[in-house]
């Protein structure tokens, strides 16, 4: 097991990897100011990640600067990733506000995915099946369509057209179909929000809106409600201020430097 030295090591050479992500081209003594780590231990350190291969050192300036390799410790972590890392804990908190089971999806490529959801807490959940995973609709969903309306235009027009080119999609037709596509991205766009009623699954309906980043979605975040309860009207009056609180939310805290 390691030792506690060890995990102090550790703890204080991802304490220098962070500060040089903020400072690249630190001296040492900008890093001890920065970290509270004293200038001896921070050459044994700085020299670890030298020979590494994670930092360089100028010799001119005797400043440290962190190297390609480091983009490497962040390969595997995909964007749904930190989406899914951030969204959730809101998500959660939307859930206890209105009860309705809510759900985050995001587009990997041409394929909406569910990246978080609270079904497994909500007692009004009807399709507990659906758990994560990719969505089969995207143009047929509150979530595809929250996010298409405000995707970049680029973005929008390769996943419409993925979706058009590929016979065994289920949004094949309605993809290939400019009219109809462009009403209602229209219609969610005037709305600010999207929805469905029935549809892809007859006892429920969905609410939902963007999760933004630069004025453009990276997600979607929606409450689904069972159909014969409630009417997207109805839902909207009664939800659709905490649903765009809970999106406000998420957007705030991805706009946070790291």
């Amino acid at each position: 097991m390691p030792s506690e030295d060890n995990y102090r090591g550790i703890s204080r050479a991802l304490q220098v990897l962070t500060a040089l992500n903020r400072a690249n081209g630190s001296s040492v003594s900008d890093l001890s100011r920065r970290t509270g780590i004293s200038r001896s231990a921070l050459y044994r350190i700085l020299n670890v990640l030298v020979d590494s291969g994670y930092l360089t050192r100028r010799d001119d300036d005797r400043a440290y600067r962190l190297t390609s390799k480091v983009k490497m410790l962040s390969d595997g972590f995909r964007d749904e990733a930190w989406i899914s890392e951030i969204g959730g804990p809101i998500l959660d908190r939307l859930q206890q506000k209105v009860v309705w089971p809510t759900d985050l999806a995001t587009f990997r490529g041409d394929r909406l995915q569910l990246v978080e959801t609270t079904r497994r807490n909500s007692p009004l959940v009807i399709d507990r099946g659906l758990a994560g995973g990719q969505i089969s609709s995207a143009l047929r969903t509150a979530l595809g369509l929250a996010y298409l309306a405000f995707a970049e235009t680029a973005e929008q027009a390769a996943i419409l057209d993925s979706c058009a080119s590929k016979p065994e999609s289920p949004d094949a037709l309605l993809a290939a179909d400019t009219a109809t596509v462009a009403r209602l991205i229209a219609a969610v766009r005037k709305d600010g929000y999207a929805s469905r009623h029935r549809g892809t699954v007859l006892e429920t309906g969905t609410i939902a809106v963007p999760v933004k980043r630069n004025s453009y979605s990276i997600a979607a975040i929606g409450i689904t409600f069972i159909a014969s309860v409630l009417t997207v009207e109805e839902a909207a009056l009664r939800y659709l201020p905490d649903l765009m609180e809970a999106a406000k939310s998420m957007e705030a805290k991805m706009a946070l430097p790291a």
